[in-house]
């Protein structure tokens, strides 16, 4: 179990890493507003999905992760 933690743990950083080279070139709607949402050259709207989706996985791995170091120091006692 302890190898898909950690593959969910890279690929969330990987995800994140290539998801902020993607949507680094994007401006933003305005620099005031609180949203994500920025806007490409050809003027669509778009949301960096891979970023959040990078966050999700990684934040699962590390979650797998606690919930299998918990499991394994109750069968060490």
């Amino acid at each position: 179990m302890k190898t898909y933690n950690y593959i969910l743990l890279a690929a969330g950083i990987i995800m994140m890493i290539c998801g902020t080279f993607i949507f680094g070139h994007i401006n933003t709607v305005n620099a005031v507003d609180s949203h994500v949402w920025g806007i490409n050259i050809n003027g669509v709207k778009s949301f960096p999905w891979p970023i959040f989706a990078g966050f999700v996985v990684f934040m699962l791995g590390v979650i797998f992760y606690m919930a299998d170091m918990k499991r394994t120091n109750m069968h060490k006692h």
